[in-house]
């Protein structure tokens, strides 16, 4: 009984890599850990931070996508196909042929690399190449601040720089087209080296940014058809896929019977809510063999997570459970636990 009520820290490393914030006698002596309660703040591939609560698979990224160009912004969610800019590209300067192709295709002519000769507010050269957008440092009177050593080319007479937009830092050129082309076996979007920053709106690395983001968004599409459990694949998981449409069956089912001895159980509800939209219909009045079936309420991707996990408890608690019975142990603390989960 003691160990049962021990109030000394779990101290564990969960899955999620954050220590586990229960006591020994709440976690059952490592058997089943609280939920983690802290945020996810893991940075996804797309350059947008997981906002929702800590779990093993961050659900798919909800933010708005940062795709941008001169003529326009993506309105979609991040992860949704991007409509390609179809206006023409204003890629162009003295010294090369002005581009022939559609903003959002692969652009038809090289960065010019000759500096740039227009003056600064303050009167001074500018530090960029000619094409792009004038950096907003100057030799002479940010000299500490565009010298500050990054890649070691900083402070050469010659050094040109590079104003990345997203974040508004001012990179030297060859450091940071070093630091772009470099293959990093990782797919995410290319970021800016000093304050990792995803970069997607850069007209001079306009052909490297575009090829990363295109395998970025093809990793986001599998994810958001892979990662996000159905709610099917959950309800087979605690019935018999066989006899799962049929509420008939359901009456001693263990995982069903625990789960409505709890108060409050959302996943319940869900489960319940698809069992009745797939249960055979009666004939409607045109003798179709199957009625007009319920709809499931929509459900969010990261509620669709949190259903799989609690199903994995419920699972996990019934062999604990079976176990304490065996041994003679109280299986209320056990019930508590699982309770606080599926309230959730």
């Amino acid at each position: 009984a003691g160990q049962e009520h021990c109030n000394s820290a779990c101290g564990a490393t969960l899955a999620c890599d954050h220590p586990c914030s229960g006591t020994c006698g709440q976690c059952l002596h490592g058997r089943l850990h609280q939920t983690c309660g802290l945020k996810c703040d893991r940075t996804l591939i797309c350059g947008h931070v997981c906002k929702s609560p800590c779990s093993k698979a961050c659900p798919p990224c909800q933010e708005k996508c940062n795709w941008r160009c001169q003529h326009s912004r993506c309105t979609k969610n991040c992860g949704l196909q991007c409509q390609p800019c179809n206006e023409k590209c204003e890629s162009a300067c003295p010294h090369k042929n002005k581009c022939g192709k559609k903003c959002g295709e692969d652009c038809g002519c090289e960065p010019c690399m000759e500096p740039c000769t227009k003056e600064l507010q303050c009167k001074h050269p500018c530090v960029g190449l000619c094409g792009d957008p004038c950096p907003n440092l100057c030799r002479i009177c940010h000299e500490d601040e565009l010298k500050e050593m990054l890649f070691g080319d900083e402070d050469e007479p010659d050094a040109r720089f590079v104003l990345l937009n997203d974040c508004g830092h001012v990179i030297e050129h060859d450091g940071l087209q070093g630091w772009l082309q470099t293959d990093s076996n990782v797919v995410q979007m290319k970021r800016c080296p000093k304050c990792q920053q995803a970069i997607y709106n850069n007209k001079r690395f306009k052909k490297i940014i575009l090829q990363t983001y295109k395998d970025v968004q093809k990793v986001l599409f599998r994810h958001n058809q892979q990662t996000t459990p159905k709610l099917r694949d959950i309800v087979f998981k605690m019935l018999d896929p066989f006899t799962a449409a049929d509420p008939a069956l359901h009456s001693c089912n263990p995982k069903l019977m625990y789960l409505r001895c709890i108060s409050s159980s959302p996943l319940l509800d869900a489960v319940n809510s698809w069992i009745a939209a797939n249960k055979p219909q009666p004939p409607d009045d045109s003798g179709r063999k199957f009625g007009k079936k319920n709809r499931v309420p929509l459900i969010s991707p990261e509620r669709m997570i949190l259903y799989d996990f609690q199903c994995d408890v419920v699972i996990q608690a019934l062999s604990i459970r079976k176990e304490l019975i065996k041994t003679g142990a109280c299986v209320q603390q056990l019930d508590n636990v699982v309770e606080r989960v599926m309230a959730q």
